[in-house]
């Protein structure tokens, strides 16, 4: 008895695991294929974190014989995502990276890396055993390769006190940075719609976020982080066509009360 409830014990555990590799995006209504197109813009010196939706179709498209057949999906496995960087991996919603036809599942990117040798753009290759079945019978496994997909990773520059980042969602202006608190930013974005701004401690934990509409393509905002303390934090704008993140040095000044 013993033995049976360490097993049931190990086995929850593990499925647990697995559960929290990642969690496909609810709002990605498409009936196949992996989402978003492309991946979000990794920082040196910042934890990254991308979740990719894949979207297993119930059937495709198949030659047998030379004969063109619609074949039901059984499974669809990652067998490997090479390209990734030093410093990056991915893990799976599912064990074994195994998906079932039919069924919503994702997979994550995640690392950091402070080597500026990795600046650049890192390209992906994402290898796949297809199972499918026709005719009433199992066919022989099906090898693909995705290659849509590249890792940038960048690094913002400074200039005295203004701080400038890019990336495929447009470009920002931080100023001043460091700063005491109060800071402006503006961008000029490939977004005419809303965006995100927020803002997360160098832990990767969020301490600041709102919704800001987008006129003629960019934002002029003033930011006031008084009520955080001193430290790395990093300013992030999210839209649909990517994020540009930049750090913000952050020295607040306390003034000593008058006395008498």
């Amino acid at each position: 008895m013993k033995k049976t409830l360490l097993t049931l014990l190990i086995t929850i555990s593990g499925a647990a695991l697995f559960a929290q590799a990642c969690v496909p995006n609810p709002a990605e209504k498409s009936t196949d294929g992996n989402w978003p197109a492309a991946l979000n813009t990794a920082w040196l010196d910042s934890n990254y974190r991308m979740v990719i939706t894949n979207v297993v179709p119930l059937d495709t498209n198949v030659t047998v014989s030379g004969i063109p057949v619609t074949a039901t999906i059984d499974s669809v496995d990652i067998i490997n995502v090479s390209g990734l960087p030093a410093g990056y991996s991915y893990a799976c919603g599912k064990p074994n990276c195994h998906f079932y036809g039919g069924t919503r599942s994702c997979t994550v990117i995640t690392g950091t890396t402070s080597n500026p040798a990795l600046v650049g753009t890192h390209p992906l290759e994402i290898f796949t055993e297809s199972y499918v079945t026709a005719f009433s019978i199992a066919q022989s496994p099906r090898f693909d390769t995705v290659k849509t997909y590249s890792l940038v990773i960048q690094k913002a520059t400074t200039t005295g006190m203004t701080t400038f980042a890019t990336s495929e969602a447009g470009s920002m202006v931080l100023y001043p940075n460091p700063t005491s608190g109060l800071f402006t930013v503006r961008a000029s974005l490939n977004e005419t719609n809303l965006v995100t701004i927020r803002v997360f401690t160098s832990l990767g934990q969020l301490v600041s976020s709102e919704n800001m509409a987008v006129a003629n393509n960019a934002i002029y905002q003033s930011l006031d982080l008084t009520a955080l303390k001193s430290g790395i934090y990093f300013l992030e704008i999210n839209s649909q066509k990517g994020s540009i993140r930049q750090k913000v040095m952050m020295y607040l000044y306390r003034w000593p009360m008058p006395s008498g």
